[in-house]
């Protein structure tokens, strides 16, 4: 009994064996090189997503909600390249971008565009860019009103608008300039504005000066300096006298072909006005003061004209100056005129004077008693008599004495 289950067992695991012999043999799988950078930058992209929605990256020793971003120098989605070596180790060359990923390293409420100033400088200060009109010296006749205007720069880290102004700093001679003149428009840091107030020489002969500030819409004023403490100013001296070659840029200057900036260059080719010192006249002799070399718009019937701010008229005064084209022109031939307007009214022709390139220059002597104590406005034309390219005219000294 004994044998028969021995052997028994001895035919079932034969069969067994026999069995296994006949049963298909799994084969090995083979992962190529690309399929497997493919599972490995698969695996990357989704270790950092992971990480991202967790608001962490433990893996990279960043505490959780530590934003995580891809390097910006590195494009993860590209399809890297493979050698052909025989299937050997792989070169892996990454798509590089010059171009960092947008905003990066900018705070989130940056501003486009934003102050050009130190973000820690104090939120109001300003500097002083340049005198507009009335240079320091000026001389001005008693009572005249003018526009004292500056430049100035924002150099604090506020933006200024309407409700900021220019008051009188205290310092000097307010000249009767308003309590406050609004600024207009909007100044941010790092930006220039053009400032204006108007005033009025005093009624006495002697020298000025008077000294402003900038208020703030809470009612605090600053001014100039890494202090915020100093102050913008114009000075003047009244006296019964007013130059024309001296205050020429606080004139509006034009052509037909409109507005001329001032000062103006001798290349400019719609016309121009220059200040120019000691100039020689057309008749070759030297002369020691300020002149007007104007340039019509070199077209037929071409001029240029400057329209002065209204001044007081003293009495017994006259205009004066000496014309005559400039030095070596040749072929110059031009009309000078001086007209005048009382309280903006009608323009009323003083004098006109022909000159040409004949040596000769016309000294200009008007009587000015039918305007004295009146708010004159004096405008200097010179118009195109001949060649249109060499109507160059010079007003040497022109002004109002007694």
């Amino acid at each position: 009994m004994k044998q028969n289950s021995l052997l028994a067992t001895i035919l079932i695991g034969l069969l067994l064996v026999l069995a296994a012999c006949n049963l298909p043999t799994p084969q090995p799988q083979v992962v190529s090189p690309q399929d497997a950078i493919n599972t490995s930058a698969a695996q990357t992209v989704a270790a950092l997503s992971t990480a991202l929605a967790g608001g962490g990256n433990p893996t990279l020793g960043l505490p959780v909600g530590t934003p995580v971003s891809p390097s910006p120098s590195t494009d993860l989605t590209s399809v890297p390249t493979i050698d052909s070596n025989n299937g050997a180790s792989p070169s892996i060359t990454p798509t590089v971008s010059d171009t960092p990923a947008s905003n990066a390293g900018t705070p989130a409420d940056a501003p486009v565009g934003g102050p050009t100033t130190d973000p820690d400088a104090p939120c109001n200060r300003a500097a002083f860019v340049k005198d507009v009109t009335i240079p320091d010296g000026s001389v001005l006749p008693p009572n005249t009103t003018f526009d004292k205007t500056w430049e100035l720069k924002n150099t604090g880290s506020c933006t200024w608008n309407s409700n900021y102004g220019v008051v009188f700093s205290g310092s000097g001679n307010a000249m009767g300039g308003s309590a406050t003149t609004p600024l207009s428009g909007e100044v941010k840091p790092g930006e220039t504005v053009i400032v204006t107030v108007n005033l009025r020489a005093p009624g006495e002969k002697g020298e000025y000066e008077g000294r402003w500030r900038l208020r703030a819409p809470d009612g605090t004023t600053f001014g100039l300096g890494p202090n915020g403490t100093g102050t913008f100013y114009t000075q003047i001296r009244v006296d019964d006298a007013y130059s024309f070659a001296d205050l020429y840029c606080s004139a509006a200057w034009s052509t037909a072909a409109g507005a001329l900036p001032c000062p103006g260059k001798e290349s400019d080719t719609q016309g121009t006005v220059v200040q120019l010192k000691d100039a020689n006249l057309e008749n070759g002799s030297g002369t020691e003061g300020l002149s007007l070399y104007t340039i019509a718009q070199p077209v037929g019937g071409g001029y240029v004209v400057g329209k002065f701010p209204a001044i007081m008229v003293p009495q017994n005064a006259d205009f004066r100056a000496q014309v005559g084209c400039r030095n070596g022109v040749a072929g110059c031939f031009v009309r000078f005129k001086v007209t005048a307007q009382v309280d903006n009214g009608t323009e009323q022709v003083l004098g006109e004077w022909m000159e040409g390139a004949d040596g000769n220059v016309t000294n200009v002597i008007v009587d000015l008693d039918a305007y004295a104590g009146k708010p004159t406005a004096f405008n200097l034309y010179v118009y195109v008599n001949g060649t249109p390219d060499a109507a160059r005219a010079l007003w040497f000294n022109p002004r109002i004495v007694k």
